[in-house]
């Protein structure tokens, strides 16, 4: 079986900040993630990784955002810790043209993250 990860957010969206830049979005948020037991959907209860956090998209109408969390342990194998993110991603073409059949179309997605806790970078 492919290794997968499922979970669920809820965020809510603070007030915009305006300066010369833009907009700057935003959000705090909970969340959960887990992973499945090996060859099966049901969730791997020692996987459940719980964390609470501030997302922030310094640069208005930008795809940049930083990100900053507080892991919390839930399963035997989660950790608690903090972690700092930074993503950036973009997309094009995903609406087709006026009267084109054919266009092109692409997406690319970028994140580095830190964990102060236990140490450690991980970029994807």
């Amino acid at each position: 079986m492919i290794a997968a990860q499922g979970g669920a957010e809820l965020s809510l969206r603070l007030p915009d900040l305006r300066s010369t830049l833009g907009a700057h979005r935003a959000e705090v948020f909970a969340r959960t993630l887990c992973s499945p037991r090996e060859n099966s959907l049901a969730i791997n209860e020692r996987s459940v990784q719980g964390g609470v956090g501030f997302r922030w998209q310094p640069i208005g109408d930008s795809a940049f955002r930083l990100t900053a969390e507080r892991l919390i342990a839930i399963g035997e194998d989660a950790r608690n810790d903090w972690l700092l993110r930074l993503a950036w991603g973009m997309t094009t073409g995903s609406e087709a043209p006026a009267g084109r059949a054919v266009w092109p179309s692409g997406q690319a997605y970028v994140e580095a993250g830190r964990f102060f806790g236990d140490g450690g970078s991980t970029a994807y």
